[in-house]
């Protein structure tokens, strides 16, 4: 039990509490509230649960009142004889007696719930022994101020969209109908909780605290975050996608945030905003300067779009990419920024993606937005950052915590002056990058940084630019490739993986209709060495599978046998000529054997006697046709 005065019960107190009238607290005209308890309490008629005018509110079964309470301890003492039982009913009817909504007067409310209890254990107090007599309460117990805050407000105990509400996630929230965070379930641990709680007993330890926590958290509702692919928290409206309807924010719809930025009804004129030197700055003249490639400009929109539509599960992630500084990338990621809000911002460079910490902030945030990424830096492991990319499951470990699943709801952009440089060269790794070219520099002269401290933060830049992305472009679940994304790909792949690298090098260079696997292979080695002492070449096998996606399939095929494996050729029939290419490289042993020895096959020239007498390996698809039309070789055709 917690504040009770050590003293006997002032009868005569209660009524002198209650105005003078015993009963006035209990008026059966009353019951539920209306206009005499707005009156009493200074509440205002709304249902802050249902956000309508108390009239409006469903109506709900008639609760017991505090005078039921009183007639039962008088009549049946034994049904009422504990303190916490008769603390709990007087609690019950005094919040039903309560009108739903927001409260003015938190303190004279406390007062009359304690005179309401001192009335009850007085009255309990004449049916027991003297020694066993209760004490009057002289502050309310967490469990009435969880009663009390419950009634009240709109309070739920929410799971972030993503987790499962079996790994205790669920975090206190309360519903805002009004002011900077109305329409989402606000989290108490925020500070929140305890101010409510505060209102009713300010004198309330950590201890206190805790028990009403504990005592809230078993009498609200649990629900999960809504999440639905379509449907769009903006800060005015919920947006649906699918349909471009505006629906207004309600408590049905249980968000922990919503974007920062408003949804313009009807589409804005562009904004444009006074230099400080007079000219006038237009935001699609801006954009159009930064991204002068319209299918570009086209790409950045919907990954704007992208941001504010992070349960749609987009399958890669945008790299914004340049090397060359001052090329407005860093804007952009600004605008974004603003656009989202820094609540439903994460920064999680690549590198933190294989650490056993690094996903932990991720949880109930929309966009991974990171600006910088160490230079350099080799990415070891990147099974989370795919998993993370797909918003598929990953396992979130948690400092001094147990370890719990999460499916990110979350869309990921990094930014970067140089390709990254990942372990995993496999191509689930590859189309999960979309690279975005910046190629432009500002400089000095012509570098405005207005533009990225204070323009695109203005809220007419933001709303301009989110109506672009969800109304005005064309309905996309799928980022588009412009072409100078296809194309740095390209580049991508050429230099963070040698195989790729070798095969764009050598692939048109070679005279023969027939490539051997461990030619190529032995070639790509010595090839690799030179260009790269330190590095190493992936074993014949990975690079056979690689260079099979690597090939154009109208010049090169691997033809298969009638059990379905690659067909095996004699060298000696289908090795016919010298090879230029190899010639640099005729010094390594694994290059020599597959070169051509003039004064072999009685001076006609054959492959050393040191190659393997047969290979699987690439054909040149026409020559191939050919023989096979006529049941011949290459060798047998020269010999003809």
């Amino acid at each position: 039990m917690t504040g009770i005065e050590n003293r006997p019960v002032n009868d005569g107190a209660v009524p002198k509490a209650f105005g003078g009238a015993k009963h006035d607290f209990n008026s059966s005209r009353s019951p539920q509230g209306g206009p005499e308890a707005e009156a009493r309490y200074g509440l205002p008629p709304i249902d802050a649960r249902a956000g309508v005018p108390a009239a409006e509110a469903t109506t709900v079964e008639q609760p017991a009142t505090i005078d039921a309470v009183i007639k039962t301890i008088r009549s049946e003492p034994h049904l009422l004889s504990s303190y916490n039982g008769i603390l709990e009913a007087v609690t019950t009817a005094f919040c039903h007696e309560l009108p739903v909504g927001g409260l003015a007067d938190p303190r004279k409310v406390e007062q009359r719930l304690l005179s309401a209890m001192a009335l009850a254990f007085m009255t309990a107090n004449n049916y027991r022994e003297p020694r066993d007599r209760f004490l009057r309460p002289k502050t309310l117990e967490p469990l009435q101020v969880a009663m009390l805050v419950d009634r009240i407000y709109t309070i739920r105990e929410v799971t972030p969209g993503g987790a499962n509400p079996d790994d205790g996630l669920g975090m206190l929230a309360v519903y805002q109908a009004e002011g900077e965070f109305a329409g989402t379930h606000r989290r108490g641990d925020l500070g929140l909780l305890e101010q409510l709680a505060h209102q009713f007993n300010p004198t309330g330890n950590e201890g206190w605290f805790k028990e009403f926590q504990r005592a809230l958290r078993r009498r609200v509702e649990k629900r999960p975050e809504t999440v639905e692919r379509d449907l769009v928290a903006m800060n005015n409206c919920i947006y649906n996608y699918a349909t471009g309807e505006r629906l207004p924010l309600t408590p049905d719809y249980v968000t922990l945030a919503k974007f920062d930025t408003n949804l313009p009804e009807t589409e804005p004129p562009v904004p444009e905003i006074m230099n400080e030197d007079g000219t006038v700055w237009n935001a699609y003249d801006w954009f159009c300067e930064v991204v002068p490639e319209e299918d570009t400009r086209l790409l950045v929109l919907q990954i704007i779009g992208a941001c504010l539509r992070s349960d749609v599960d987009w399958q890669v992630m945008p790299i914004f990419y340049s090397e060359l500084g001052a090329n407005g990338k860093g804007t952009v990621l600004e605008l974004t920024r603003s656009i989202v809000g820094d609540r439903l911002v994460a920064n999680v460079p690549l590198s933190k993606y294989g650490s056993e910490f690094g996903l932990a902030q991720i949880v109930a945030k929309r966009v991974n937005l990171v600006d910088e990424n160490d230079v350099g830096a080799f990415i070891e492991a990147a099974a989370n950052l795919k998993s993370v990319i797909t918003n598929d499951v990953v396992t979130i470990n948690r400092k001094h915590r147990d370890e719990y699943s999460y499916k990110p709801r979350l869309f990921n952009i990094q930014s970067m002056n140089e390709f990254p440089k990942f372990k995993d060269k496999t191509d689930a790794m590859l189309r999960r990058l979309l690279f975005v070219v910046f190629p432009n520099r500002f400089t000095e002269v012509t570098k405005n940084r207005a533009i990225k401290e204070d323009y695109v933060k203005r809220a007419e830049v933001r709303e301009w630019f989110a109506y672009q992305a969800l109304v005005s472009l064309p309905k996309y679940y799928k980022l588009s490739e412009p072409k100078s994304t296809a194309e740095a790909k390209r580049e991508y792949r050429i230099e963070t993986d040698p195989v790729v690298a070798y095969w764009d090098e050598f692939g048109e260079k070679f005279q023969r209709d027939f490539l051997p696997f461990g030619l190529l292979h032995g070639h790509l080695a010595a090839w690799h060495k030179e260009m790269n002492p330190r590095g190493t070449v992936e074993g014949q096998a990975k690079v056979t599978r690689k260079l099979k996606t690597l090939v154009d399939p109208d010049e090169w095929i691997v033809p298969q046998g009638a059990n379905g494996k690659d067909v095996e050729f004699s060298l000696a029939q289908w090795l016919v000529n010298s090879e230029p290419v190899l010639g640099e490289y005729k010094y390594v042993e694994e290059v020599r054997k597959w070169d051509w020895d003039p004064h072999g096959d009685n001076s006609g020239g054959a492959v050393p006697h040191t190659a393997p007498r047969t290979a699987r390996g690439f054909v040149r698809k026409s020559v191939y046709a050919a023989h096979m039309a006529v049941g011949s070789t290459p060798y047998r055709a020269r010999r003809a």
